[in-house]
C-alpha cells in the first residue's frame, strides 16, 4: 500500500469528511469570541437603559403606571425596528457576528429594563386595585354599619313609643280605678237632675193644659165680675142721686112755724 503523500512545509492539511463538523466549530468559537468582546465592549461603555423617566422604583400609583406601560408598549415596537434595522446593517459589515453581539447584548438590558418597568407597573395596579377593593369594602362595611345603627335607632324610638303608650294607657285605667266612685257619684247627680228637669217639663205642660182647660171659664167669670161690677156702680150712683134728690126737697120746703 502507498503510504500518504508529504505535506510540504507551510502547506495545510486537506479537508475532509470532518471538513464541516469543523467549519461548524470554528463559526461557534467565532461567535464566543464575538459575544466575549461585546460584552466587554457593552461592560466598558453600558448603552443607556430606555425610558429613564419611569424608573421602576418611582411608579408608585395607578396613573403612572398606565402612563409606564403605554410609554412601554410604544419603546418596545420602536426598538424592535431599531434592531432589525442595525441587524441588517451588520449584514454588510465584514465583522457580522460581533455586530450582531452588540446588538442581542443590547437588546437584553432593554427588554430586561422594559420587563422591570412593566413589573412595577402592574405591582403598582394591583396595588391601587387592591386599595380599591379595601376602601369599597370598608365603605360597604360603613354603610351596613350605618344601616344597622339607623335601625337599631328606630326600634330603640318604636319601643321608647310603645313603651310610652302602654305607661300612658295604664297611668289612664288607674285614674279612671281610682275616680270610679267619683264618676259613679256624678252619674248619680247627673240622672237625678235629668229626672228633675222632665218632672218640671212634665208639670209645665199640665199646668199649660189646666190653663187652656179653664181659659173659657176664666174668661166667663170675668166676664160676670164686670157685669156684677158695673151694676154695683150703676146702684151706687142711684143711690146717690136718690139721696141728692131727698136733700133738694128738704131744701125748698118751707121751715114749720114755731
Amino acid at each position: 500500500m502507498k503510504g500518504p503523500k508529504p505535506r510540504a512545509a507551510g502547506v495545510p492539511w486537506p479537508l475532509g469528511r470532518g471538513s464541516g463538523r469543523a467549519r461548524r466549530t470554528l463559526g461557534r468559537l467565532a461567535v464566543a469570541a464575538a459575544l466575549g468582546q461585546a460584552a466587554l465592549a457593552f461592560a466598558a461603555s453600558p448603552p443607556d437603559l430606555p425610558l429613564p423617566e419611569f424608573d421602576p422604583a418611582s411608579i408608585k400609583d395607578a396613573q403612572r403606571a398606565n402612563a409606564a406601560l403605554e410609554a412601554v408598549s410604544k419603546a418596545r415596537a420602536s426598538l424592535e425596528r431599531e434592531w432589525r434595522e442595525r441587524q441588517v446593517q451588520c449584514y454588510r459589515k465584514i465583522l457580522i457576528n460581533p455586530c450582531l453581539a452588540d446588538i442581542a447584548a443590547e437588546r437584553r438590558v432593554a427588554e430586561q429594563r422594559l420587563k422591570d418597568i412593566e413589573v412595577a407597573a402592574h405591582e403598582a395596579q394591583r396595588t391601587e386595585e387592591a386599595r380599591k377593593r379595601s376602601e369599597a369594602e370598608a365603605e360597604r362595611l360603613q354603610q351596613r354599619a350605618d344601616q344597622e345603627a339607623q335601625a337599631q335607632a328606630q326600634q330603640q324610638s318604636s319601643r321608647e313609643a310603645r313603651e310610652a303608650r302602654e305607661r300612658d294607657a295604664s297611668q289612664r285605667q288607674q285614674e279612671r280605678a281610682a275616680d270610679e266612685p267619683t264618676r259613679a257619684q256624678r252619674a248619680e247627680q247627673e240622672r237625678q237632675r235629668r229626672v228633675q228637669r222632665e218632672a218640671d217639663l212634665e208639670r209645665r205642660r199640665l199646668e199649660a193644659e189646666a190653663r187652656a182647660r179653664e181659659a173659657p171659664a176664666n174668661a166667663a167669670a170675668q166676664a160676670r165680675r164686670l157685669k156684677r161690677h158695673e151694676e154695683q156702680q150703676q146702684e151706687r150712683e142711684r143711690r146717690l142721686q136718690e139721696r141728692q134728690g131727698a136733700g133738694s126737697k128738704q131744701a125748698q120746703e118751707p121751715a114749720p112755724a114755731k
